[in-house]
């Protein structure tokens, strides 16, 4: 199979991941969820994973339940690298699966990884076989012309995605650098209330009420430009081992008055 085609197939499989991540995340916030970390409506870890399956258990197409437990393992293999490379390059962990049974570090858990095992049978029995052999019907010529196409609207996806989480990591770091100054100012009123004259304490009471007007300001201006980033990410913590969700930390702010 040449590259193009290999970039075609991809192209393909990360569309169908993105279409079963936004489903299988709308119907229970009964809402649209648009899932996916670019801006695009692709997922590239299920093109990955697609690819890695068709031709890595490739050979075990006669044993539906190796096609089963090997796309488990390689799935969720690619899942728990992605959370780690996600979280080491962004510095927050993007998903996490702590409240499921079975999870192993909140990164993979044992109902995603079998629902990914039954996408792998899918995908070897079904999907593969068919999209094969839709790229061998297409014109020669037009296989490159597709392929180099994709994979510039793709690098223009990326860049804009990356580009754009860079702004919610920056904007993130203002408002908790602006909550931090909320609270020491608070923390000099109630430490300094005798100390201070009347217009002393007026002026610092000044100073907060700025602060927190800053504060709101900020965050409600946050939460319209990075929606799409919260709600695709509901679970999303600024670190790992984080007690509180991004979204429950917003709210924790807009509550620090």
């Amino acid at each position: 199979m040449s590259l193009s085609s290999l970039v075609i197939l991809f192209a393909l499989y990360s569309f169908i991941g993105w279409v079963l991540e936004t489903v299988y995340c709308s119907i229970p916030a009964q809402k649209f969820v648009y899932r996916g970390f670019l801006v695009g409506p692709v997922c590239p870890i299920y093109g990955f994973g697609a690819i890695a399956v068709a031709f890595i258990l490739a050979p075990f197409q006669n044993h539906p339940e190796l096609v089963f437990l090997f796309g488990m393992i390689l799935t969720s293999f690619l899942e728990y690298a992605s959370s780690v490379l996600l979280e080491k390059l962004f510095n927050k962990s993007w998903w996490d699966y702590s409240d499921r049974k079975f999870n192993v570090n909140g990164r993979i858990c044992l109902m995603n990884s079998s629902l990914l095992g039954a996408l792998s049978l899918f995908l070897i029995y079904v999907l593969h076989p068919m999209f094969t052999a839709l790229l061998v019907g297409l014109p020669e010529t037009i296989v490159p012309v597709i392929a180099v196409s994709l994979t510039l609207v793709f690098c223009i996806d990326l860049f804009v995605s990356v580009r754009n989480t860079l702004d919610f990591n920056r904007e993130m770091g203002k408002l908790s650098e602006l909550t931090d100054k909320i609270e020491q100012k608070r923390d000099e009123l109630r430490t300094s209330m005798d100390a201070f004259r009347d217009e002393q304490r007026e002026k610092l009471e000044w100073e907060l009420a700025g602060l927190v007007e800053l504060q709101e300001e900020s965050l409600a201006l946050f939460l319209r430009r990075m929606r799409r980033i919260l709600n695709a990410f509901p679970h999303m913590r600024l670190q790992h081992k984080d007690k509180l969700s991004l979204h429950d930390r917003l709210l924790s702010y807009r509550w620090k008055k």
